[in-house]
């Protein structure tokens, strides 16, 4: 069993994850004229394995910045079109800085 825990102060955007061997959280930051997208690190024992040891990250939201949240059944199921969504695909998808709900219609038309 993997689980992702997030804290985020919404006063500050100081955010804390907590990583038990699930996928990492992506963070779409802007950059001047671009936007940047990284893996929030983690890692970690999997819940139940017996092992404790979790990967824990501290990072900043900024105002505009995305955390995309997802499970392994995006990122192990092929598209209807044959198409793997990876890492690489999840950042040209939230890597132009757009509204939400464009990023997320674009994201269901690649599935």
């Amino acid at each position: 069993m993997t689980m992702c825990f997030l804290t985020i102060d919404l006063q500050t955007g100081q955010a804390c994850a907590l990583n038990a061997g699930h996928t990492w959280p992506i963070l779409a930051r802007r950059e001047r004229d671009r936007v940047v997208c990284e893996k929030i690190p983690g890692g970690g024992s999997l819940l139940g394995s017996g092992k404790h040891s979790f990967g824990v990250h501290e990072f900043k939201l900024g105002e505009g910045d995305t955390l995309l949240l997802y499970t392994d059944g995006l990122t192990e199921n092929e598209s209807l079109k044959g198409e793997v969504i990876n890492f690489r695909r999840l950042r040209s998808i939230l890597g132009v800085h757009r509204p939400l709900q464009v990023q997320m219609n674009e994201l269901e038309s690649a599935l």
